[in-house]
């Protein structure tokens, strides 16, 4: 019975020794270049506007301000486990291994800590960021009853939407508008229902 011990002992000991020796090192090094450089790069990309994590946010692209409603859903949009936050844990704990790695296990502790701490930290601040577009947003029906003006005409039936411009808290929103019949550009309109991303309008008889 004794021999179990022993063994586990002998094998701990020789993954202390790895975690010491220039291999792990190597390692630590390339997961924290590695990481560095992607998550670098996903920071850029997000900069100017494309998308690089699918499980972060879904961007519809519409042509329009109209934004899609999102219900505030607390805890919900924290996700730990997202390519941001990977990466983030990768990259940490790549420098983590690299600073105290010849340390062997404590290093390896360190290091471990140090990725899910900013694992964490990433998570949270993508979720604040998810928070702030979200609160922003407003639902389509609001719009309804609105009053606007045509901007680029409208002609009539339901083949081709014209466009309109609403007033909405101090700020222009630009809207897709189809009526029954043809309305000019600069008439006044109020929008009376909404279908998707379209909205139906009634010309306002002055």
């Amino acid at each position: 019975m004794m021999f179990i011990p022993v063994l586990a002992a002998s094998f701990l000991a020789d993954i202390e020794t790895f975690l010491k020796s220039s291999g792990a090192h190597s390692i630590y090094l390339g997961f924290a270049i590695g990481g560095t450089l992607i998550f670098l790069i996903m920071g850029i990309m997000a900069l100017f506007g494309l998308n690089t994590d699918a499980s972060a946010d879904i961007d519809l692209d519409m042509d329009g301000d109209i934004d899609i409603p999102h219900a505030d859903t607390g805890l919900a949009d924290f996700q730990i486990f997202s390519i941001r936050s990977i990466l983030a844990f990768i990259a940490m704990f790549g420098w983590g291994g690299v600073i105290w790695g010849g340390r062997g296990w404590g290093g390896f502790i360190a290091a471990m800590v140090c990725g899910i701490i900013t694992m964490l930290l990433t998570a949270w601040i993508v979720c604040m960021i998810l928070k702030l577009q979200q609160s922003g947003t407003v639902s389509n029906t609001k719009l309804i009853g609105l009053t606007g003006t045509v901007y680029l005409s409208i002609p009539g039936g339901d083949a081709k939407p014209g466009k309109v411009i609403l007033t909405l808290n101090n700020s222009t929103r630009e809207i897709q508008a189809i009526a029954d019949n043809p309305i000019p550009t600069g008439a006044q309109v109020k929008t009376i229902a909404v279908n998707g991303n379209i909205f139906k309008v009634q010309k306002i008889e002055s």
